[in-house]
């Protein structure tokens, strides 16, 4: 892969990564459990109305933590979009009152990390309790949130929801602190101790993390940790090749310590050896990297592949896994497959590489070459991959505009290319070509795109009452529903506006989304050649999708899932660098989701499996809040 894709992979990682281990309270709602004969559980259950979809058995879930409040009626009220008084009290395990301890109000589930009418970081509101623990939240501005207290020698307490209605006081809310898990370990490089190595702890489900470094006896530890699964995850060197990530998987419990030894020696060792070849020859280079199908991680099991194209891998344990192999570590669209690795001392696992190409040409409206484009290449069709990248693979255009991505699968693809990367400059129109077959093996070279003239769209978003919001992440797509950059480099500003640059001439269809606030698509905008078009897009509270995953015995099954509209706009495949700085928003399978916040309508969920099978439901979505959803994959 040319350099510049690299790079940007490399870059796209190190955000996440630094961002998702650095983030030390970074949390959201937990799922409500659905009721046994149902589907669907809607805060409003009339609001998300089932199509089809096959009722599961009933599931064992926690639900989140909600507080009932008694209005009171505001001294002042202005209206039905005035904002609202929140006030309540910080206390200990014990019942104490605590001062000093930050309290948090955020969009609930909110994946863009920003609020209506707010820059106050990721939050819609926050403040710092007295010395008798009591809190104010002023101004805020109505919607569905979730509340928190924390402080530097407690673990947060638990999100509790709440409805903030206009014009109204909403008193006497409680916050507990908890006592926190703790995580000790040790770090192992080659037998000895690893010190002064970075270590992070993060977890999804408890939207929680820690950073620390290991001391000189490889010896680290993470406090006041929210109860749940962390994944804890070393970092390694950039200048050392042969330093790889070492990772585990742990249980934090509430006012318990668990212990995890990292780069330790296996238990039971297990070594997976093999060569990988590339249409039947060896490959002279590259990483082997074996994790477990369970794991978020990449794996800390890994082996470097000689001039030969063997590698070695020792494991410890039978099971499924996930055999990962990259050109270059981190830098390199990774080839993974699933295996089950028995219980022996030595197991061959031979890769075979897949050869199918995809090459063309990048033109400009004028018929000449364009160099220096990225151009990205996304998965329609064929098996899915649970690899941290995801299915994106990509090259740039050379001097004379030819591009080359080789080592695909048989498949239907997209090809995407144009526009801008976040903050840089516009290269183009953004320029999408879907529906590319390729067969196993085969190389397909007629591929031309040609990047058409483009105009520019601004306009304001705006909140409900006409105040611009800033940060909000906006997103188009073309006139036959596709998305035109999947990670979105147009958002608003301070004063709610935003630019779209690079818009493709024709017709498209605008959509912003920012906390639990969303707009209706927009649209058709026709754009002309070097013209100017202003189109403002307003916010209003809307619904989100949580939708769990599970197979026939009741586990949790990770996917790949597309959530289409009626015009087939898919709302799952939408992605900012907020959200996933904030929410280290996933690339790869999962069998738990949060889709949204979505405008009303008709929906199709269409879901893969890692390793096989399917899934799919039609329902009509309305309302406020979140919705639940549990569909079970069928082989």
């Amino acid at each position: 892969m040319p350099k510049l894709i690299a790079a940007l992979s490399a870059l796209v990682l190190c955000v996440l990564v630094v961002f998702a281990l650095n983030s030390r309270r970074s949390r959201g709602a937990e799922a409500i459990a659905p009721a046994p004969s149902e589907v669907v559980v809607a805060t409003t259950p009339e609001d998300l109305e089932p199509v089809t979809a096959e009722a599961p058995p009933p599931r064992r879930e926690v639900p989140p933590a909600v507080v009932s409040v008694d209005a009171e009626e505001s001294a002042d009220p202005v209206g039905v979009f005035s904002t609202a008084r929140v006030a309540g009290v910080v206390q200990d395990a014990n019942g104490a009152p605590l001062p000093d301890c930050e309290v948090k109000l955020r969009p609930a589930g909110a994946d863009e990390g920003k609020s209506v009418g707010t820059r106050i970081g990721s939050v819609a509101a926050s403040a710092i309790t007295d010395e008798d623990g009591a809190f104010e939240l002023i101004d805020v501005v109505p919607g569905v949130y979730d509340i928190t207290g924390d402080h530097e020698e407690r673990a947060p307490s638990a999100p509790l929801a709440l409805v903030v209605e206009a014009a109204r006081e909403h008193p006497g809310l409680i916050l507990t602190l908890r006592l926190g898990g703790t995580i000790t370990g040790e770090i192992y490089r080659e037998g000895v101790p690893d010190v002064d190595r970075k270590i992070g702890a993060w977890s999804r489900e408890a939207r929680d993390s820690a950073m620390t470094h290991s001391d000189e006896a490889g010896a680290f530890r993470c406090e006041f940790l929210a109860p749940g699964t962390y994944s804890v995850v070393s970092q390694p060197s950039p200048e050392d090749t042969g330093d790889f990530t070492r990772s585990a998987d742990v249980e934090v419990l509430d006012g318990e310590t668990v212990h995890v030894v990292l780069g330790a020696a296996p238990e039971n060792p297990i070594r997976v050896h093999g060569v990988v070849t590339r249409a039947g020859e060896p490959v002279s280079t590259g990483v082997v990297s074996i994790a477990d199908e369970s794991s978020e991680s990449f794996g800390d099991q890994r082996g470097e592949v000689d001039t030969g194209g063997n590698y070695e891998v020792v494991i410890s344990g039978a099971g499924d896994f996930i055999v990962i192999y990259q050109e270059l570590l981190y830098r390199s669209p990774p080839f993974d497959f699933p295996v089950h690795l028995a219980d022996e001392d030595a197991v061959r696992v031979d890769i075979a590489l897949p050869t199918g190409v995809i090459e063309g040409v990048v033109l400009d409206e004028h018929g000449d070459p364009v160099s220096g484009l990225p151009v990205t290449l996304s998965r329609e069709t064929g098996p899915e991959r649970k690899s941290f990248f995801g299915p994106a693979r990509g090259a740039g255009s050379g001097d004379d505009g030819t591009f080359r991505i080789t080592d695909l699968e048989a498949g239907t693809f997209s090809l995407r290319t144009g526009g801008k990367f976040y903050r840089g400059p516009v290269r183009g129109a953004c320029t999408v070509m879907s529906g590319i077959e390729l067969a196993d093996g085969e190389t397909v070279s007629d591929i031309v795109l040609r990047i058409p003239a483009y105009g520019l769209v601004k306009g304001r978003v705006l909140d409900p009452e006409g105040a611009g919001v800033p940060d909000a992440a906006v997103f188009a797509f073309d006139a036959e529903g596709r998305t035109l950059q999947h990670l979105t480099p147009i958002e608003s500003d301070p004063t709610g506006a935003y630019i779209y640059d690079g818009a493709p001439r024709g017709d498209i269809f605008l959509f912003a989304r920012s906390g639990s606030h969303a707009s209706e698509v927009v649209g058709p905008i026709r754009v002309e050649a070097d013209g100017e078009h202003e189109v403002d897009l307003t916010l209003v509270s809307s619904s989100r999708l949580h939708v769990t995953f599970e197979d026939a015995e009741g586990q949790a099954k990770p996917v790949r899932m597309s959530l289409f509209d009626s015009a087939g706009r898919d709302f799952a495949g939408l992605k900012s660098i907020a959200a996933m700085i904030e929410r280290r928003q996933a690339v790869y399978p999962s069998a738990d989701q949060v889709i949204g916040p979505l405008p009303a309508g008709r929906f199709r969920i269409e879901a893969t499996a890692f390793g096989g099978g399917r899934v799919g439901a039609d329902f009509i979505l309305k309302g406020e809040g979140q919705h639940e959803l549990s569909l079970r994959i069928e082989d």
